[in-house]
């Protein structure tokens, strides 16, 4: 019998959390599913341990990159492989409740285009469940695209929904200009695939559990510089498509703004990662306002204190280039930063 749901779980340096991942896949209650391991070249074990597994459940199927393409490619490697009409993305240091895909199921008889599902962050402590923030079946599909963006345009998470995978199909061929990204790829797939979305339904319980102690351990390396141009090349691409895919659709800019700010936090707060040499820090500003604009005020929000001034004194260098219509705002940095000064004295 073809399985109706296939599990996706690309794989990149993730041994020490690899096994219970698989375990909350293949120990679904609901059985009538295949789970799709792309390795996308780990280091490690990874390998042995998805093939031990392997041995034990003949619905375990096995895929291995050549070379590293990233997390947005291993995806779609998983969903041109799978053989059932819908997909469900579980990354692999996270794990999924036992009885999701049977849940999940149960809706299948309507035939939605998205199921969305709530959601746990595993910190060294469990913190609050996010659970949908509306349900989405009661708007038409004209409808659905301005409340889904208005709605969930935070956080951007695919493993908080369930796929019809000719839609996923359709959406990878529209994106096959990006070949690798190292972040944005889930509003970079989500904000098509919602446009292409007829119906949508909600499983109001937590279905996904998401791994934020793995987050930080990564996230906690000192990341180069190296690797920051990679992100901002990433963030490039992927506000050029929305900028074109919005005209393209006639779609609300509005709407966009709104997700072009949400972006701008998720990478202003990466920056706190990054190696915190003044010069250094200074490029990668004047990047990043070149990318983001006047959003880029969030780094308030992120930077350190004792780095604050120089942020603001940057800023103040860069007004009549990147801002000249906000002088008003720039008084107020003004003022900021002299106090900040007579603190610090």
């Amino acid at each position: 019998m073809k399985s109706e749901i296939s599990i996706i779980i690309p794989v990149y340096n993730t041994e020490k959390y690899l096994s219970k991942c698989l375990e909350s896949a293949i120990n679904q209650t609901y059985k009538n599913i295949e789970i799709i391991v792309i390795d996308d070249c780990s280091l490690g074990n990874c390998e042995e341990i998805v093939k031990s597994y392997q041995k034990k459940d003949d619905r375990i199927i096995y895929l291995k990159h050549d070379v590293n393409k990233g997390l947005f490619i291993a995806r779609e490697t998983g969903v041109n492989k799978a053989i059932s009409e819908y997909v469900l993305h579980v990354d692999s240091d996270d794990w999924i409740e036992l009885d999701l895909c049977e849940k999940l199921q149960e809706q299948l008889t309507h035939t939605p285009d998205l199921i969305e599902f709530g959601f746990q962050i595993i910190d060294d402590s469990i913190l609050e469940p996010n659970m949908p923030k509306a349900d989405l079946s009661q708007y038409s599909q004209n409808e659905l695209f301005t409340q889904f963006i208005t709605l969930q345009n935070e956080p951007w998470y695919v493993w908080r929904f369930l796929f019809k995978k000719d839609i996923a199909l359709k959406v990878y061929n529209e994106l096959a200009f990006c070949d690798y990204l190292t972040i944005n790829e889930d509003v970079l797939f989500l904000i098509p695939y919602i446009y292409h979305t007829k119906n949508s339904m909600i499983v109001n319980e937590i279905g996904y559990h998401y791994n934020w102690n793995n987050m930080h351990s990564a996230m906690r390396e000192k990341r180069t510089v190296a690797v920051l141009q990679k992100e901002l090349n990433a963030a490039s691409t992927t506000l050029s498509y929305l900028d074109k895919f919005f005209d393209s659709h006639q779609l609300d800019k509005n709407l966009l703004f709104d997700v072009k700010c949400n972006l701008c936090k998720s990478f202003l707060g990466n920056l706190q990662f990054y190696e915190r040499d003044q010069e250094i820090m200074n490029t990668i500003l004047k990047q990043s306002i070149d990318l983001f604009g006047s959003n880029i005020f969030g780094l308030f929000i992120v930077a350190k204190p004792e780095l604050l001034p120089n942020w603001i004194r940057t800023l103040l260098k860069m007004q009549d280039k990147f801002f000249p219509k906000d002088k008003k705002l720039f008084k107020v940095l003004k003022k900021m930063y002299y106090k900040i000064k007579r603190f610090k004295k």
